[in-house]
């Protein structure tokens, strides 16, 4: 009987001498030497494996936060974006129209640091140090410290974090693109391609990157296009619709679609404005 071995099924910790009628489910058992109220201990059977047998309390806590998360994951729904498998701290909206409801992480974190802004909060009513722009800008972004140059240690938006990043990256003479040779760039920012071994193949620049990925993703018989089912696409790049990849041949003819319909709804709205004047 997995009572008479005295360890818990799950962590094999010794389980508490039984006191009284301890055979029984959820009989009390004690710890010699100390009170009686604070030796007090209640046994428990493991709900998830149950041919463990009888548990610790320490084991049955952590089945007991397990199962509370899982309930807890299947139930909710963030009320401003709908995400359900959200992972960290959920909490509740303090801002309209999802106020009092509960919300995942990123969406409080939003709404944390619009309100920080709109209030002028530390460190979100400071100007950039580069464009002197007020907050970050956005209120999904976060200040960074400058790395180069006489604005070295200051604050400065993403966007200027991202020219300090280029223009240090230009200043150093080991950086050069591998696939044009190139050494500094004007536009976009430096990129870095990573293998299947986690190894990173130097820093290219934006234009050969997207080549490369294009190379890799036609070779690729995984990546097929979820409107015409084609295994390659032309450039620049193949384009994310939901969890598939869009050739750039059907992208096309879906914005050419797109725009059909919009020149057509103005041309109603023109003509029934027309005919009320």
């Amino acid at each position: 009987d997995d009572d008479d071995d005295g360890a818990c099924g799950l962590c094999a910790r010794a389980l508490a001498t039984a006191r009284g009628d301890g055979a029984d489910d959820g009989a009390r058992a004690t710890l010699p030497g100390t009170p009686v109220r604070a030796r007090e201990r209640r046994r428990f059977r493991s709900m998830t494996t149950p041919e463990a047998g009888r548990i610790c309390g320490a084991c049955y806590q952590r089945e007991y936060r397990a199962r509370c998360r899982a309930r807890a994951s299947a139930e909710r729904t963030c009320a401003r974006c709908g995400e359900g498998n959200a992972s960290g701290r959920w909490a509740r909206s303090h801002a309209p129209p999802t106020k009092g409801e509960t919300v995942c992480p990123k969406c409080y974190e939003s709404e944390r640091r619009a309100r920080t802004v709109a209030t002028g909060g530390r460190g979100d009513g400071e100007r950039c140090a580069r464009c002197e722009k007020i907050g970050p800008g956005s209120e999904k972004t976060y200040w960074y410290r400058a790395e180069f140059g006489e604005r070295r240690g200051k604050r400065v938006c993403q966007a200027c974090h991202k020219l300090d990043y280029r223009e240090r990256l230009n200043a150093d003479p080991s950086v050069f693109c591998r696939g044009c040779e190139k050494t500094a760039l004007v536009t976009n920012y430096w990129r870095r391609i990573v293998g299947e071994n986690g190894a990173t193949a130097g820093h290219w620049c934006d234009a050969c990157y997207k080549k490369d990925r294009l190379r890799r993703m036609n070779a690729d018989p995984s990546v097929t296009c979820a409107t015409c089912e084609a295994t390659t696409s032309g450039g620049p790049e193949w384009r994310r619709k939901g969890d598939g990849y869009v050739c750039r041949t059907c992208v096309s003819k879906e914005r050419t679609r797109a725009n059909r319909r919009a020149r057509g709804e103005a041309n109603r709205d023109g003509n029934r404005e027309g005919d009320d004047a």
